[in-house]
This record gives C-alpha cells, sequence and structure tokens, in this order.
C-alpha cells in the first residue's frame, strides 16, 4: 500500500489514484452479465483536468479559492457513499461556509443563474424536434436550481433548510415559509410526473436520455407507461401534461427567482418574498382567500364565510385551500363536492394534523367524501360486548393480486390507500364519537388490512422459495397482533406489536426463509418513501425480547411460556390475535398460546404481588404529566392489569380480539367482578382511550399528557366537550383526575392493597 514511509513502493496519492480506478472499473466494466451502472468524474476538482483522487486539503483550498459557484451549489447533494465517514464529515463541515450564504447575499445565486441561462442557450441552438424533461426550461433542473438557490441564500442563518433531496428540501422550505404551501404543492407534483416520465423513457431505452421520443407510436406507448390513458391519443396528452408542468414551474421559477431583463453591470438579479393570490404568508391572506373564492367559487365561499372560523384556525383553512388551488383537480372535485369541503374545514378547526396531511396531499380530499362517514352501526350490546365467532385474520387489499404492478407500485398503493383512510376516519371521528371501542376497532382494521397486505407484497419481493405460498392461507406462517392491536383498539400513531410465529414442524433452513419474509414484511410496513410510511412496527415482545428470534415456532413458543415467560409476558400473550396468514395456524396458535398462560399462571403463587409490584415499577421509570393517560396512578394499565388478573384467576376465555369492554362484560357475566366494578372500570376505560384519541387526532402522535401547546390544549379539550365527555362545571383535567381516582379505587379492592 502507499505511504509516507521510505520503504513505500508508491505514495499515498498514486495508491489511491489507482484505487479509485479500480473501483470505477469494478463498477463500469461490461462483463457477459452486464455492468453494474455508469460513473461521472467530470463534477471533481478542475473537472477532466484534474487528478483522479486527491487529499482533503488540497480539496478543502480548492473548495474555498478556487471552485466555481455552481461547483459549490452542486455540493448540496454530496453524501458518504463509501470509506471513512470521518473524512466526509470533516469536508462538509469545511465546505458548509462557502455553500451556504444569507438573505441579502446574491452574488453566489446570480453566478449559479448565468450557467444556467447558458445551459438555456445552448439548449435553444441544439434543439431537436423532442422535448428535454430535464434541461427544458421549466424542466428537473430548474425545479432542482430554484430548490438549491433559496436553501443557499437561507441556509446559513437556518441550517434546517439544509437538505440533499430536492422532495425533502421544498418540503423544509415549505415548513418555513419560503415557499407557500401552493407553489410547494406544484413543485413537487411537477418534479414528481417529471421524473417519472424520466424514469419510464430511460427504462424503455435502457439508456442515459431525458428526451421523449419523437415517433407517434412510441409516444403513446410512453404515456401508457406513465399512467396516461388519453383514448385514441395517449401521447397528444402526456405532451399537454409535460408542457403544463413546465409552465407551471416557469412561471414560479421567474416570480421567485427574476433576473433583470438589462441587467446593470454588477447588479444581483433580485429574489423577492412570493406574491401570491392565497398564502400563508401573505398580509391578510384570510381575506384574500374570501375574496378569491367570492369571485371564482361562490358556493365555496359561503360555505367558508358562514363557518365563522376562529382566529386561530384561519391559517389552517388558508393554507389548505392554498394546496387545493395548486392542484386543479383537487380544487375541481372540491367545487363539485362541498360537503368535502365542509369536512375539510372541520379538519382546521380541530386538528392541525390532519389539515398538515391534507395540504401536503390535496388529492386525498376525495376521501373525505365517505357516504357512511365512518359511521356504520354499532354492533348490539351483547354482541359488541361479548364478541361473535368471525374470520379472525384479515383480507388483504384486491389490487395486491394485480399482476399489472410492481412491488415498489404496490407499497405506494398500499400507503397512499393508508393516508387516504386515515384521513377518512380522523375526519368521521372529529365530528361525532359515539362508542369509542367501536371506533378504535375501525383504526384496527386499517392496520390490520395493511399488515394482511403487506404479506404478499413482502413475499411477491422476496420470491424464490416461497413462490409456491402464493395462497397465504396454506402458508406455515401467520403474522400474531400484540398490544393494542391484540385488543382491537388500535389508534391513530400507535405503534403495530407484531409477533411472526412458523408452523412447529417447520425446520430451521425452513425458518430462515420466513424470516426473511419476515423482514421483508417490516421493511414493506415501515420504510420511508415518498409517499411516507405505513406502521411503525416493534417486534420486541416476541420470546426473549430483541435477543430471541424474529420467527418463532410454533413448539418453541409454547415451550417459552411453559417454562420461561414472565408474568408481564402473560399479561401481553392474553391479547394475541391472528392478523394475517395462515387462518387455521393462527387459531391454533393462539388457543394454544392462551391455554399456556392460563395452565401456568392461573395458580401462580404471588401473582398479585408481582402485578403490584409491576404497576408501581411503571409509575416510577415514566416521567409522566399526571394527566398522562396510560402510567400515572388510575391510568390504562390500572384496567389493564386489573382485568386481566381477573382473567387468569377465573380462566375466562374470550375470542381473539376482544377489546376492554369486551373483557370486562366477560368478567362480569362470569361472576369475577361486581356489576358496579365493572360499569366503574368501562367507562374509566372508555373514558382514557377517548382522551387519548383526542390527543392523537389532534397533534398526530401519542401524548404524555394534556398538550402543553395551548392552541392543541384548546382543540383536545373543544373536542373532549363535543364528544359529551366532560361536564359544563368541570375542566378536562378535572374531569380526567376524578375518573383516574376511581379506577384506582378498583383497582386496588381487586388486585390487593398497596
Amino acid at each position: 500500500a502507499g505511504g509516507s514511509e521510505p520503504d513505500s513502493i508508491i505514495s499515498n496519492k498514486e495508491y489511491f489514484v489507482r484505487l479509485a480506478h479500480a473501483i470505477t472499473r469494478t463498477i463500469t466494466q461490461a462483463t457477459p452479465h452486464g455492468q453494474v451502472f455508469r460513473v461521472d468524474l467530470r463534477l471533481r476538482p478542475e473537472g477532466e483536468m484534474g487528478d483522479l483522487a486527491i487529499s482533503l486539503k488540497s480539496a478543502l483550498e480548492y473548495y474555498a479559492r478556487r471552485a466555481r459557484e455552481w461547483e459549490l451549489q452542486m455540493l448540496i447533494k454530496a453524501r458518504h457513499s463509501a470509506g471513512q465517514a470521518r473524512v466526509t464529515r470533516e469536508f462538509l463541515r469545511a465546505v458548509e461556509t462557502h455553500i451556504y450564504g444569507t438573505p441579502a447575499d446574491f452574488a453566489a445565486v446570480e453566478a449559479v443563474l448565468r450557467s444556467r441561462e447558458r445551459i438555456s442557450r445552448k439548449l435553444e441552438n441544439s434543439r431537436s424536434n423532442t422535448i428535454d424533461v430535464k434541461l427544458h426550461p421549466g424542466g428537473i433542473r430548474d425545479i432542482e436550481f430554484l430548490t438549491q438557490c433559496l436553501q443557499r441564500l437561507h441556509g446559513g442563518e437556518d441550517r434546517w433548510v439544509r437538505s440533499g433531496g430536492t422532495l425533502l428540501a421544498l418540503r423544509k422550505l415549505n415548513d418555513k415559509g419560503w415557499i407557500s404551501d401552493r407553489d410547494y404543492a406544484a413543485l413537487v407534483g411537477a418534479y414528481e410526473f417529471l421524473r417519472k416520465v424520466e424514469h419510464r423513457v430511460q427504462f424503455d431505452l435502457g439508456l442515459q436520455t431525458h428526451r421523449l421520443p419523437s415517433e407517434p407510436d412510441a409516444l403513446d406507448r410512453l404515456a401508457r407507461r406513465t399512467g396516461i390513458d388519453g383514448g385514441k391519443s395517449p401521447g397528444k396528452r402526456l405532451l399537454r401534461k409535460v408542457q403544463e408542468a413546465f409552465a407551471t414551474v416557469s412561471e414560479i421559477h421567474q416570480r421567485i427567482v427574476r433576473p433583470d431583463t438589462s441587467p446593470v453591470p454588477g447588479t444581483a438579479f433580485a429574489l423577492e418574498p412570493l406574491i401570491a393570490p392565497v398564502g400563508d404568508h401573505a398580509p391578510h391572506s384570510y381575506q384574500s382567500l374570501l375574496e378569491y373564492l367570492n369571485a371564482q367559487a361562490p358556493e365555496l365561499y359561503e360555505l367558508v364565510r358562514k363557518a365563522e372560523l376562529p382566529d386561530r384556525t384561519r391559517k389552517n383553512v388558508t393554507r389548505l385551500f392554498g394546496a387545493l388551488l395548486a392542484h386543479p383537480e383537487g380544487f375541481n372535485y372540491a367545487c363539485a363536492q362541498p360537503s368535502c369541503v365542509k369536512r375539510a374545514l372541520d379538519l382546521g378547526v380541530s386538528s392541525d394534523y390532519l389539515t398538515s396531511l391534507l395540504v401536503h396531499h390535496p388529492e386525498d380530499i376525495a376521501a373525505l367524501d365517505s357516504r357512511d362517514g365512518g359511521h356504520e352501526a354499532p354492533a348490539s350490546q351483547p354482541e359488541m360486548n361479548i364478541g361473535i365467532e368471525k374470520t379472525i385474520v384479515m383480507e388483504p387489499y384486491p389490487w395486491v393480486w394485480e399482476e399489472a404492478f410492481d412491488v415498489r407500485e404496490k407499497m405506494a398503493l398500499l400507503r397512499r390507500n393508508f393516508r387516504a383512510k386515515v384521513l377518512e376516519l380522523g375526519a368521521a371521528d372529529l365530528v361525532e364519537m359515539g362508542d369509542i371501542f367501536h371506533r378504535l376497532e375501525r383504526w384496527t382494521e386499517l392496520a390490520g388490512r395493511s399488515i394482511a397486505s403487506a404479506l404478499p407484497i413482502g413475499r411477491e419481493a422476496l420470491e424464490g422459495p416461497l413462490a409456491e405460498f402464493s395462497d397465504g392461507n396454506k402458508a406455515p406462517f401467520v403474522i400474531l397482533g400484540l398490544g393494542r392491536l391484540g385488543l382491537s383498539e388500535f389508534d391513530l400513531a400507535s405503534d403495530a406489536d407484531l409477533m411472526f410465529v412458523a408452523a412447529g414442524d417447520t425446520t430451521r433452513e425452513e425458518v430462515a426463509q420466513w424470516m426473511r419474509l419476515a423482514e421483508k414484511v417490516i421493511e414493506v410496513l415501515s420504510s420511508y418513501t415518498r409517499d411516507g410510511t405505513v406502521l411503525v412496527v416493534d417486534t420486541r415482545l416476541r420470546p426473549r425480547g430483541q435477543e430471541g428470534e424474529l420467527v418463532p415456532t410454533h413448539a418453541s413458543l409454547l415451550g417459552y411460556v411453559k417454562e420461561n415467560a414472565q408474568v408481564w409476558e402473560a399479561l401481553t400473550y392474553l391479547k394475541a390475535r391472528p392478523l394475517a396468514g395462515n387462518e387455521e395456524l393462527g387459531r391454533e396458535v393462539v388457543e394454544d398460546l392462551v391455554a399456556a398462560v392460563m395452565d401456568r399462571f392461573q395458580h401462580f403463587p404471588d401473582l398479585e404481588g408481582e402485578l403490584q409490584s409491576m404497576r408501581r415499577r411503571l409509575e416510577k421509570e415514566k416521567h409522566v404529566p399526571p394527566t398522562n393517560t396510560k402510567f400515572v396512578p388510575g391510568g390504562y394499565y390500572d384496567v389493564d392489569f386489573a382485568v386481566s388478573y381477573l382473567r387468569l384467576r377465573h380462566r375466562v376465555l374470550l375470542p381473539p380480539g376482544a377489546n376492554m369492554a369486551a373483557q370486562i362484560e366477560a368478567l362480569r357475566f362470569a361472576g369475577a367482578m361486581s356489576a358496579e366494578d365493572a360499569c366503574a372500570l368501562r367507562e374509566g376505560a372508555a373514558f382514557l382511550r377517548s382522551v387519548d384519541h383526542a390527543f392523537r387526532l389532534v397533534t398526530g402522535r401519542a401524548a404524555e399528557g394534556l398538550p402543553a401547546h395551548v392552541g392543541h390544549r384548546e382543540e383536545v379539550e373543544t373536542l373532549a366537550r363535543n364528544w359529551g365527555l366532560v361536564p359544563i362545571t368541570m375542566t378536562l383535567a378535572e374531569k380526567l383526575k376524578e375518573v383516574q381516582n376511581e379506577i384506582r379505587y378498583v383497582y386496588r379492592r381487586m388486585v390487593g392493597s398497596e
């Protein structure tokens, strides 16, 4: 190897130059099996004339003294790929001061603008009769250029806007107000569409090209592959959509980055604050919104005007309409379906989280047009409380079997479906709650069907030996839901507690295959893509936690429960229910698992003492405010521990998925609990779940207690009153304390005094 020692054969520099050549050759060399990918080294210091590898000191000197502004702007996307991450961090930190300026520093951006204009003129002079979706004015390059300009100008003072990815950078610039909601939605829509067209062109030809084909037949094929169904002439419709995207981007580009048409030497171009007819950063923006709607959509104007929105809500509503106006299909749909707008206004009043979800995805406004509004009639009391035998595994969505979609497209569909359903369920719950356990059953069904759909998608991604099990009901594999999933009380922003189980006679080699499938299912559900994510998956409740096998067999699971399981695990496994995979195996595993728990812990010598010790530990270790609904004395854990204790002691068996209300009713029916105690626990559990649900609908996350944010706190309180949870003479905090005291009183009498 190279070095500075006297006996070194070559120098460090020569060694790393040779290494760079070897790596490049390995990646780019054509073999009978093809090549990995193309490599472009022209962006290194000094371009094609520069050395292939230079020292860190030389690189920093180059970018500090000689690099052109476009080369510095290019570094915004630089990231670590291989080698020592420490060197990458040191390099990027050192060049940051050269990349990012201040809002008053226009010279750097002006220099890059001139370079961009030279590229445009060169393209104009050499333009053929085809369209370049990357370099055409208003194309991909303009979106990236605009994003990076704003990052360079504002990234010096605000590190938050620094990001290598264009979509994430646009999101951050929008969050900080440097791009309006309307422009953000337009730029993201154009960027995603043009990138999709570019990808289909390159995939079709196998070449690095950004030009649309000129032949009508080829253009029609490209249009259909891009998802455009234009009847006899899809190619013409594709061209129209591309030109519309160019026009939209060019207008925004010209408005935000507006060079003087007759520049005075030494005068920088003007980068002005955005001006839009509707924008949440413009003065009197809500009034501007009303004026615009009055002129363009009188029916919507009347709807918004009569709503008499409070001041704190008007910003949300203005942002919402700004996004809709930037998404013509969404706005047209809103005009045709004013009932959707009414529900959208409810979102703006009650939920910052759901409003933001709709602002960033205005196309999902159709989800608010659910005809039943998410308000199916709840089951009759005995049916709801005791539970009825039914198909216990969830059905995947029908489109997972469509061969026309590849794995990536199915993952995107899964995310979009989940997001739209969250909007539908959330909007319905904001209007009217009803029975909380019935509402949470609907959220559980959404999570369960998503998990059931992730299973065949993951199996398709793996192919190989698992392909023979295209019908999941025949595979010796099942996914169990635990925690809130097992209780049918899943909620917005809940973690999905899952356990994967293989049949008892599965060999170690076969278990390894199922482990790969389990990992792929987790990836399908929890990996973050531009369409977001579906669920946060937690598998730590399996035997031995993180140290245990990801996929235990049926036999090993039962063996663990009979010999090694602790009391807290017994409480966890009582809630197990099958969600996806082999239904017969799932039913058998859950029945055997619950029976094993009962056999071991029904007569456990100091069950009461163990539960009390666990409960005290949870209270002490979790530093949460008194308004927490779960950990504090009188919280949901009191209900859970009391009910689970009585189920174990009296061996009360229930169908999988029975919620807390059903379990309490079953204990009362079995004589294990008085009617008075059952009423106190059932009503207390419903109240705690309702308050927690309100937290989540308002903020989009699980809260440790009543929100510290004044606006969110008011929204939660208002929602609780609208649902009839709090009497007019009390605050939510006071009512919560009263319920906690009642639950703690019953818990102490059931599990033993402390």
